[in-house]
């Protein structure tokens, strides 16, 4: 009883309000804001980007969630086809994981992490599934409530099983901010439409920056729209959340809902 109370406070007790996230990190610290309008090419990336992960299926995901004055570490995988995600979750700074998830946009698992370092990857095969109810445990989404449930449900959406319209997100408030490189590779960074806007052209008299300073999320994509980096507002302060190849193809994540 005592480890699954801790569970729930990683979880859900001992996250702040996203609407009052006062950690005194500066939104756009670290990153250059201006921007323009996306070109052709850019938003075609753009607007494949999410079916690129749908596409790969499987990636590996290593985030950083900032949570008033602690920072959350999570590093596992997410199947962009199945729409579910395995992962170690430890504060930072710690020796040792505070537990394992289970997650989609919809529903969230939680179970102790037993012996598994702080940065580790989950174990495999999924331990214990089939005595779910005992060892993995549900938790009521919260994302207004919770800044951990908020970058979840973010990373879960980073997937689409078909492209978006290149013209909209042109046509939106969507835009190039500077190239940056990761791992030797040329990459555009982007910042996403806001979601009130994500198809409707910038508001009148509206400036480019303006626009990237007000962003909730910002890609790092290539040339083909794979997506490397995601960076996402929360509440205050900025989140990430790298992509690459998972390493493995023997991760297979069931549905606990069943």
């Amino acid at each position: 009883m005592r480890a699954r109370s801790a569970i729930l406070a990683v979880l859900g007790c001992a996250a702040i309000m996203l609407g009052a996230c006062t950690s005194g990190s500066d939104p756009s610290a670290g990153s250059t804001t201006t921007g323009r309008r996306l070109t052709t090419e850019e938003s075609e990336a753009l607007a494949i980007s999410r079916f690129a992960n749908y596409d790969a299926g499987l990636r590996q995901v290593d985030a950083t969630i900032p949570d008033g004055t602690h920072t959350w570490r999570l590093r596992g995988w997410f199947d962009y086809r199945d729409r579910r995600g395995y992962a170690t979750l430890w504060a930072d700074g710690s020796e040792m994981a505070a537990a394992l998830l289970m997650w989609s946009d919809q529903y969230l698992f939680s179970s102790q992490s037993g012996d598994v370092a702080a940065g580790d990857l989950p174990p495999l095969p999924v331990p214990e599934t089939d005595e779910a109810t005992a060892a993995w445990v549900p938790t009521d989404y919260a994302p207004e409530k919770h800044v951990p449930h908020a970058a979840l449900q973010i990373i879960a959406s980073l997937g689409a099983d078909r492209p978006e319209n290149p013209l909209l997100l042109q046509q939106s408030d969507a835009r190039w901010l500077r190239t940056e490189e990761i791992d030797g590779v040329d990459l555009r960074v982007v910042s996403g439409p806001r979601p009130a806007q994500s198809a409707d052209r910038a508001r009148p008299g509206e400036r480019a920056d303006d626009a990237a300073n007000d962003a909730t999320v910002r890609y790092w994509i290539d040339r083909d729209g794979a997506m490397y980096r995601v960076e996402m507002r929360l509440g205050n302060a900025w989140g990430s959340v790298d992509l690459s190849a998972p390493g493995t193809t023997k991760v297979m994540i069931p549905d606990l809902t069943r």
